[in-house]
């Protein structure tokens, strides 16, 4: 199988969503490929609920860690709103997985404003990008069913965008990075949830 020139991904959500854990799965898993991989963290926002953005690039020959406006090929968000904010990036073949579970900002209750919902987010990004494919998965739903808690809705959402072949990353190559980067108590759970993203129509 070629090795891919360049792939550029960004991952978005709030703190405390897990944007940085799927990060790090996927760093590993481009390296146990071969690839080099360049990461940044936009922002440094990991506070929790505080909107956070992480570049991912990988490929044979990468030399700048940040993704310019117009060049993502992936955007997985873990938050509606996040993948809207995020579409700078995208271009007309850009791809989306994103969670439909909000996190509305406390100012939007104070002001009384009004939140976009999940057709309204979908309609927009196929606007930003009409040839890419925009999946909206209940990935909060599934990880609290399979899992017991929502945070493993990033897993959900890793596993479909590799399931649908958005990511150009094997499956092995990911479940070995899981090995790597998370607690040995939680890695058979997170594998398992995995396979509910990669499996899902």
């Amino acid at each position: 199988m070629k090795k891919l020139d360049k792939f550029d991904m960004v991952i978005c959500g709030v703190g405390g969503q897990g944007v940085l854990t799927v990060a790090g799965i996927v760093a590993r898993a481009a390296l146990v490929e071969g690839y080099n991989i360049k990461a940044a963290e936009l922002h440094g926002l990991a506070m929790r609920f505080g909107a956070l953005e992480t570049h991912l690039r990988f490929g044979n020959n990468i030399h700048s860690p940040l993704i310019k406006s117009g060049e993502a090929d992936l955007i997985i968000s873990l938050e509606p709103v996040e993948a809207v904010r995020a579409s700078r990036y995208s271009n007309n073949d850009t791809n989306y997985v994103f969670d439909q579970k909000e996190f509305i900002p406390n100012v939007v209750h104070r002001e009384k404003k009004k939140y976009p919902g999940v057709k309204e987010v979908v309609k927009t990004l196929k606007e930003f990008s009409p040839k890419g494919k925009v999946f909206d998965i209940p990935a909060s739903d599934l990880a609290r069913k399979e899992f017991g808690n929502v945070v493993a809705a990033n897993i959900v959402l890793l596993g479909k965008a590799v399931g649908e072949g958005l990511l150009p990353l094997k499956k092995q190559s990911i479940f070995k990075a899981m090995e790597q980067v998370l607690p040995s108590k939680f890695l058979e759970p997170n594998k398992k949830i995995f396979e509910v993203g990669f499996k899902l129509k």
